[in-house]
């Protein structure tokens, strides 16, 4: 376990996140659309504060 693996929870929104962005990117793909489309993925809150070092975000 390193200093980055400690939380379950995180790890599972994560996870979330990039199986969720890769059901996207794979329909666009069935639908031809991958070299029409320009794919902006943003956070508004900055990394988690235990993870990063973004704190006070």
């Amino acid at each position: 376990q390193t200093e980055h693996h400690g939380n379950a929870t995180y790890a599972a929104m994560i996870e979330s996140v990039d199986q969720s962005v890769g059901q996207v990117l794979k329909k666009l793909d069935t639908l031809e659309l991958t070299e029409r489309t320009v794919i902006i993925f943003t956070s508004d809150n900055g990394g988690h504060g235990r993870i990063t070092s973004h704190l006070p975000l």
